[in-house]
Parts: C-alpha cells; structure tokens; sequence
C-alpha cells in the first residue's frame, strides 16, 4: 500500500464543472453567462470564480466555478478555457457575457471570446455613476428599475422632474 503525504502537496488552484449543470444550461438556459470573482474568508485568501448562465425564469444557473490563488489574467484565462470547452461554446455571436470587468477578465474575454455581445453587469454601471457623479438613492432606483424588468415593454423611462432629484 503506497501512502501519500499530503502534507507538501499544494493546491494551486482547481477547476470545476458538473456535467449534468452544463447539460442543464444547454436544455434550459438563454445563451447568456455571467462572469464573477470573489474573495474567500479564513485562512486562505483565494480567490473564487464563477460562470453562470440564466434560465427561462432569469434565474441563476451555476455552470462551473474555481478557486485560484489570485485573481488576474492568468487565473481568468485559465478558468475561460476549461468553460469554454466544457460548454461547447462554438458560435460565439450566439452568446452574450456578463461581467464587472475584474482583474484582467475583459482582457481575457476579448482575447478567447472575441466575438460574444459583451455586457457589464448593473452593480458595476452604478458604482461607476455613483462615484463620477455623485448619485444617491434616486439614481440607484432609476438605474435598477429598467435593469430589473424582464420585458423591454415593462421600461418605463421618466426623467427627473426637478433639478434638486437629480441630486440626491
């Protein structure tokens, strides 16, 4: 019996995908994934990435998902690779990206994924208004209602009605 000792074994980083998840975004799923990085919490500081697609019901789907000892365009392409074989993706004017533009991620996209329809996430839009122009509570709800709706026909845009809403 061999013994392995686990005790100078590093992990870098792993990679997972669960077929059944990846069946179920190509049954039931719009062409459409969302790309994020987070920290992890506790004594190792990683990093985790996450695609995930959106259902019928705009519902998150999980895709595949890793964890890396950093988050930059390494790590960011690494991970685009395996989902992109994994997932089969061939045509990729079919496909729409979602993403905040972390650490080297749009670098990425646009070097593996060149041809995707690119989209930024709501939360980053907003922080950016936020911090260039000073908005509040009213350009957060004025931002988020027509992101939220389902239906372009659901939009109902109003512009501020004074000078003093614009600036709260």
């Amino acid at each position: 019996m061999t013994h392995l000792n686990i005790s100078s074994i590093t992990i870098r980083r792993f990679y997972i995908y669960l077929k059944p998840l990846v069946e179920g975004f190509h049954a039931g799923c719009k062409k459409v994934i969302g790309l994020d990085g987070c920290h992890t919490k506790g004594l190792y500081k990683q990093q985790i990435l996450i695609a995930v697609g959106l259902d019928n019901n705009n519902d998150c789907w999980a895709i595949a998902w890793a964890v890396v000892e950093k988050e930059n365009v390494d790590t960011w392409e690494w991970f685009l690779e395996g989902l992109i074989q994994d997932i089969g993706i061939v045509n990729q004017e079919e496909y729409v990206v979602i993403s905040d533009k972390q650490k080297g991620l749009e670098q990425v996209i646009n070097k593996l994924l060149p041809n995707v329809v690119k989209r930024n996430c709501v939360q980053y839009i907003y922080q950016n208004f936020k911090k260039e122009m000073k908005g509040g509570q009213l350009l957060r709800d004025r931002l988020w209602e027509p992101a939220s709706k389902k239906k372009k026909q659901q939009i109902e845009l109003k512009p501020p009605s004074t000078e003093n809403e614009i600036e709260q």
